[in-house]
């Protein structure tokens, strides 16, 4: 009775994040793939190795797919059946299983460096056709044959069955390009029910055999013997995987070239807490890799909480001048550089207007980014607030425009907003980027950062280099971080928020900017700007309070959600990514989601605008290649400003000329940049040939459209003036600052990323 267990014999199936559910007629589809995935990393590479394993299970136990159904087959000849004077032997049988359609397998997987749970439900359908002998004798010292028979025989029916597996994979790390599973497994389970008939023909004694052969059937399914069968099985399958031939697998990963750093840098950024650089993911690169492949979500957050990779990310740091303060020296009052001093700084140069600086470093940066309960949250290290400091996040060079030979701006921590929700107080940081302390009369830029609205510290890397960029062209730059959605960044009283009480928050941060702008020097209707998630908060701004504002830009930003769920449902958009966000921002599938449904007719922007909703004027930036926000968002909304979505300036249609198209939009001044090259997040780069805007050309025509940005957002502006007089020889540091928004070209430096 072997062969009714050896159909149990699935070990390895391909996984998924969560419970799978699988019929037999797609495990066939998946093994059909198998041959066209390989071991290739840039599909996915833990499902090619399931696959493979399951083939090999397969192969050994003899079982096979027939038009979508799991079959075993086996042929028997001159089997003794029964010894004795009065024996029967099986002359030739051939033995068919095959797993109905109701029979369905139940993975569980946590990570695989945990075991795999597999449960196979079973319902078997057994038919054997064969002819046998029967001989008859007496015992007379030995065996006196009397009389035989041959005869043919049916035997049908239907067994019940469960099974489950405990696989564990072992992955190691053998060699630096190689990820090794040395796989074990556990076997247990029971057959519920049994259905089985025998049919003998042409015997004399039918009715006897038939019910001896069925008493046979029954005493070799019996419990115990199912038990002992199954312990068999599972040493059979033990030492088959101590075999040489199959005690290990080995994945063979590429080498660490710039394009699957890039690729890491895609997989990674979204949830790392470090401003991540090359030399950190060439470092780690098997150490994450072996993590991703076996789901191990906390090796994974180890290395992107490590304090450690955080000071390797010093090396993306640039030297950067910085506008004096002052002090008092045995009664004179002289300019001096305030990095790394202790003193009583003044904003002036006559020494009458003191300020309170506090000196920071590179440990104190990463010391805030790595904690979540930290970043953003005006309750940590609340002695901080309202000082002046230097945060070495305006010194990262990780953009396409490169800010090396610009200044660094100073930066004051405040509290913005206080509320409570069920989960505590939340308090909500703003930040204020200015060229200097002592500045007057200058147009105010609110930057919402990026995230998913799930994310602070990458988005926020993003935004204060582009801090850097918009001080220099004479901004004081006011960032407030918001409340979230889940609960994977910030304080506890902070996140797991819908989406509404996130765009609350950047209502309120607009109002506090336009009530409290003026002590730091702002005057006039703010500008906005945001990248990613940041972008689409500003874009509702900008619709909203149209006018309260005076521009616009937005970076990559996911502005028509009714698009965006067309695009997914549809199969336009295939991201991972993007469903996950989707599905997070809307907290609810995919599936249950329309244009009708609220939160999708919300934060549908282009349908209002083009309905006759005022927008203040947009400058629009998006790369043509990003799988996570399409740059039909973009393009719909530009084309909404002319007053159709669809029938606009703006072509949906791929550029295969040129590196960049600029379209006008509207008559206001709103204009659309597209990039040919550009990935999500396409105005960073963490190295030379390691930019979301693609190759270097790219790189370029990204820095080409971020220079007119900061020339587009100051079209309409007030004269920009110098500082405050009294501030002597520091006053006149603005003067000469515009005319770099115009030439900035010179200081490019042509880098890649992501």
């Amino acid at each position: 009775m072997r062969p009714f267990l050896i159909l149990l014999l699935l070990v390895v199936l391909p996984v998924g994040a969560e419970t799978l559910r699988i019929d037999v007629a797609e495990l066939a589809e998946a093994l059909n793939a198998s041959e066209s995935v390989g071991g290739d990393l840039n599909t996915e590479p833990l499902e090619a190795l399931t696959r493979a394993l399951l083939q090999r299970q397969l192969e050994q136990a003899e079982l096979r797919f027939d038009q979508g159904e799991l079959i075993f087959q086996r042929a028997y000849q001159n089997r003794l059946v029964e010894g004795g004077c009065n024996n029967t032997t099986v002359r030739d049988m051939l033995a068919e299983i095959r797993l109905l359609e109701t029979s369905a397998l139940a993975i569980e997987i946590s990570s695989l460096s945990q075991p795999l749970s597999v449960r196979l439900r079973i319902q078997a359908e057994l038919t054997a056709n064969g002819r046998a002998r029967q001989e008859f004798g007496i015992r007379l010292g030995d065996c006196q044959p009397l009389a035989s028979d041959s005869f043919d025989f049916r035997a049908s029916g239907v067994i019940d069955g469960e099974l489950e597996i405990q696989l564990s994979l072992n992955p190691q790390t053998p060699a630096l390009d190689v990820v090794r599973f040395a796989p074990t497994l556990a076997v247990s389970g029971q057959l519920s029910g049994r259905d089985i008939r025998v049919q003998i023909e042409d015997s004399v004694l039918r009715n006897l055999l038939e019910d001896f052969i069925e008493d046979e059937i029954r005493d070799a399914l019996a419990p115990g013997v199912v038990e002992q069968q199954l312990e068999a099985l599972q040493q059979s399958l033990q030492d088959r995987l101590a075999a040489a031939d199959a005690a290990t697998i080995d994945l063979q990963l590429p080498d660490p070239d710039d394009e699957q750093i890039a690729s890491l840098y895609r997989l990674l950024a979204g949830q790392s807490r470090l401003p991540l650089t090359v030399d950190y993911l060439r470092d780690n690169r098997v150490v994450l890799l072996v993590a991703l492949l076996t789901g191990d979500q906390q090796a994974v957050g180890d290395l992107l909480t490590d304090a450690a990779g955080c000071g390797i990310a010093q090396t993306l740091q640039v030297e950067l001048a910085r506008q004096p303060l002052y002090t008092l020296d045995a009664g004179r009052c002289l300019a001096v550089d305030p990095a790394g001093q202790s003193a009583q700084f003044f904003a002036d140069a006559l020494c009458q207007q003191p300020i309170d600086f506090q000196t920071s470093d590179f440990g104190d940066y990463c010391e805030i980014v790595l904690d979540r309960n930290a970043l953003g949250n005006a309750a940590a290290r609340p002695g901080q607030l309202g000082q002046w400091m230097l945060s070495a996040g305006n010194t990262l060079d990780v953009s396409a425009l490169s800010i090396a030979g610009l200044q660094q701006p100073y930066v004051q921590r405040l509290r913005y907003k206080t509320t409570a929700t069920d989960r505590g107080v939340c308090e909500l940081e703003m930040r204020i980027y200015s060229p200097h302390p002592a500045v007057r009369d200058r147009r105010a830029v609110l930057a919402l950062h990026g995230g998913s609205w799930q994310y602070r510290p990458t988005g926020f890397v993003g935004l204060e280099v582009m801090a850097t960029h918009l001080t220099n062209a004479g901004y004081v730059v006011f960032a407030p971080f918001y409340r979230l959605l889940g609960e994977r960044d910030g304080p506890m009283a902070c996140n797991s928020v819908q989406l509404r009480d996130v765009v609350d928050d950047g209502e309120d941060a607009l109002d506090w900017v336009l009530a409290n702008g003026d002590q730091f020097g702002a005057s006039g209707a703010p500008v906005l700007f945001g990248q990613s998630a940041g972008a689409h908060l500003a874009a509702r701004l900008a619709v909203s309070r149209a006018s309260d504002i005076a521009r616009a830009a937005l970076l990559y930003g996911p502005v028509d959600f009714a698009d965006f769920i067309d695009n997914l449902q549809s199969g336009q958009v295939e991201s991972d990514e993007a469903l996950g966000i989707i599905e997070t921002v809307a907290n609810a599938p995919l599936a249950a989601l329309s244009r009708d449904t609220p939160v999708v007719a919300a934060n549908s922007l282009p349908q209002m605008v083009a309905a006759g909703q005022v927008s203040a004027p947009l400058f629009l930036l998006h790369g043509e290649m990003d799988d996570i926000v399409p740059f039909s968002q973009s393009v719909r909304l530009c084309n909404a400003l002319s007053g159709d979505a669809v029938a606009g300036p703006a072509p949906f249609s791929a550029n295969l000329i040129s590196q960049r198209r600029v379209i006008a939009c509207d008559a206001s001044g709103s204009t659309l940049h597209l990039h040919a090259q550009g990935e999500h997040a396409m105005d960073i780069c963490i190295a030379q040939g390691i930019c979301a805007s693609g190759d270097p050309a790219g790189a370029q025509a990204a820095a080409d459209s971020i220079s007119d940005m900061l020339v587009w957002l100051a079209a309409d502006a007030q004269p920009l003036l110098s500082a405050d007089d009294s501030a002597g020889g520091g006053g006149a540091f603005v003067c000469w600052l515009i005319p770099i928004a115009l030439l900035g070209r010179w200081r490019r430096r042509r880098l890649s990323m992501d």
